[in-house]
């Protein structure tokens, strides 16, 4: 099995640790902002099946993506773990994301590894992967967290491998 390298980037929001650390803890909120959602269901208090219809051109099947919260640490840290299948495939994802009061709002480094994949996602994740963290998901994810506005980033968002400058 091939091993890839965590990607990483880092986000600035318009808003405090407490306000960020809420929607990215309320698995209900979270899941609205997934690109392709066709349905949601809690199946505990720190988990939620989704169905998605992805928008990749390469996987034309519905997955089944179970969202849990692995660790959190009220306003500092969050670790997410998306385990996903379809009909030939399946992955799972661990993303730990730090908050840090920067100014009157958050910084948030986030780490996503992948830690599983199998399929014919296995055949082209690699080089999809390092393309899908730049295509606008994590602007999809900041916008619907902003609500009310408050919590936006200001800024250019800058992805990058872990270990790279």
């Amino acid at each position: 099995m091939a091993t890839h390298e965590p990607f990483s980037g880092t986000e600035l929001l318009d808003a405090p640790p407490a306000k960020a650390f809420a929607f990215l803890t309320d698995l209900d909120a979270l899941s609205k902002v997934v690109p392709g959602m066709v349905s949601a269901t809690r199946t505990g208090p720190d988990s939620v099946l989704c169905q998605v219809k992805p928008g990749f051109s390469f996987i034309r099947t519905t997955l089944k993506m179970t969202f849990t919260l692995v660790e959190k640490r009220p306003d500092e840290h969050v670790t997410i773990r998306v385990d996903a299948t379809g009909i030939g495939t399946a992955f799972s994802v661990e993303t730990k994301m730090d908050l840090v009061p920067h100014g009157t709002g958050t910084q948030m480094a986030w780490t996503a590894t992948i830690v599983k994949m199998s399929g014919l996602v296995s055949a082209v994740g690699h080089h999809h992967h390092s393309r899908r963290r730049r295509s606008g998901d994590q602007g999809r994810l900041r916008r619907a967290a902003q609500g009310d506005g408050e919590l936006r980033r200001p800024g250019r968002y800058a992805p990058r491998h872990a270990g790279s400058s």
